[in-house]
């Protein structure tokens, strides 16, 4: 006899309900899951099903590892201007601000290449490829390419 994933997360389901054990959150009983299913076939075998007390007792631990410039760079990282950058760029503004600057960029791309996507084109002007910033064009390319 096997148990599919599904019976198991239900027993974890089950078990949740009693306080002498401690709660099991979806990704602890997949975690539970895989260290049972030793086999690797999605399922429990009545053998692997024995080893769940076992399982029970391991606590799953999210593992808090570095980055390899955060290691290097730790006592930059801790300073207060360092933190307020990070928490400027987790900011929900700032999601917006990179939003709108998206959509910007794709409005004057949309109008520099309207006469191509309407069909209407007109060969390029040679000072377009001149490689001098001397139209509005050119300034709105160059800020989106920084960007």
């Amino acid at each position: 006899a096997e148990l599919q994933a599904f019976t198991l997360l239900d027993v974890f389901l089950e078990l949740n309900h009693y306080k002498e054990i401690a709660h099991i959150d979806s990704e602890q009983a997949r975690l539970a899951f895989a260290a049972l299913d030793r086999s690797g076939e999605g399922t429990i075998s009545l053998d692997e099903f024995l080893h769940l007390a076992q399982v029970l007792e391991l606590r799953f631990e999210r593992a808090n590892r570095s980055t390899w410039i955060g290691s290097r760079l730790s006592r930059l990282l801790a300073r207060g201007i360092t933190l307020r950058l990070a928490e400027v760029v987790r900011s929900a503004a700032f999601e917006n601000a990179i939003d709108l600057a998206l959509i910007a960029n794709g409005g004057v791309l949309l109008m520099e290449q309207w006469d191509l996507l309407s069909g209407s084109e007109q060969a390029p002007a040679a000072e377009i490829f001149s490689g001098r910033i001397d139209s509005w064009w050119n300034v709105a390319e160059v800020f989106f390419t920084s960007l």
